[in-house]
């Protein structure tokens, strides 16, 4: 009986998930609905501040496209040449070409510091050549005598400013030649003393006082009725005297090595490479000289 139910029972015309065909295939298609495609977005990851010209990330400008939150809206990666034309375009930097000496910057550093010590130089001479200096000393001779061949007492007379800086006697007796000098040590007083030539034999004999410009003296082992004084005389306002341009030269001169470790600074500091070399060569003109001198003067014996 239950055989006969079994047999009875007919087997399901259901097919399996996995069995598709093209019937499948084509009624899927017909019901399926089409969305229209949408072209790739720009994406914002972050914001730098700053205007968005009224519009914020989510919102959608023409054509479905986001709006740029920096700017205009951009289209990217739509596919049309035309599209990118707005891209911001990148400069490339043209290589350095290498220049060569700029031989003008260099002769012109080369020569200017010396024109500039040829003119000083040459300044100072026409400065100098004419002026005339005060000459600070004078010289007197005077003839003095003595009442008993021995002792002598006079009187000099210096001018203003002046005074006696030394006075010497050369005299001779019997054949002995002897000389009497006097030099100013002290503003008060000095020794007088002789020296016998023969015997090379110095003394003391007298004074002379600054004061009263007078001098005493008494010869020793010698005698003499008269004897001629040469006397030297200092202006000690006569001194020398520079001419008036000569302190502006002086100090334009003290100015120069600063000026010239300036402007090799500066020719650098600006670029002016060649310049600055020019000048720095010019210095040789000095230094070369000079070492050339210390080395002779180390070499000789």
């Amino acid at each position: 009986m239950a055989e006969d139910e079994s047999a009875g029972v007919e087997p399901s015309e259901e097919k399996p998930f996995f069995a598709i065909d093209a019937e499948d295939v084509a009624a899927a298609d017909a019901t399926a609905t089409p969305t229209p495609s949408q072209p790739p977005q720009p994406v914002m990851l972050g914001s730098l501040g700053g205007g968005t010209n009224g519009l914020s990330p989510g919102d959608v400008g023409a054509g479905g496209l986001q709006a740029n939150p920096w700017g205009a809206p951009m289209q990217q990666l739509t596919g049309d040449p035309h599209a990118m034309a707005r891209q911001t375009a990148y400069s490339v930097p043209q290589p350095v070409e290498k220049t060569g000496v700029r031989w003008g910057q260099f002769l012109l550093g080369f020569f200017i510091p010396v024109v500039i010590v040829v003119t000083l130089s040459f300044v100072d001479g026409l400065v100098n050549r004419n002026y005339e200096y005060g000459d600070p000393w004078r010289s007197e001779m005077l003839e003095v005598s003595s009442s008993d061949n021995q002792t002598y007492e006079f009187t000099l007379a210096p001018n203003g400013t002046e005074r006696v800086q030394q006075f010497y006697i050369e005299a001779e007796h019997q054949g002995e030649r002897f000389t009497i000098y006097m030099d100013q040590y002290t503003i008060d007083e000095d020794s007088i003393w002789q020296v016998n030539q023969s015997s090379d034999e110095t003394s003391r004999i007298g004074t002379y006082h600054h004061q009263n410009a007078t001098a005493y003296f008494q010869l020793a082992g010698v005698q003499a009725g008269t004897l001629e004084v040469v006397v030297e005389y200092y202006d000690d306002g006569g001194e020398y005297d520079e001419p008036p341009a000569q302190a502006a030269i002086d100090f334009v001169c003290c100015l120069l090595p600063f000026a010239y470790l300036a402007s090799i600074i500066a020719a650098f500091a600006t670029g002016r490479k060649a310049l600055g070399v020019g000048l720095m060569s010019a210095s040789l003109l000095i230094i070369l000289p000079l070492l050339f001198l210390i080395i002779a003067l180390s070499a000789m014996p």
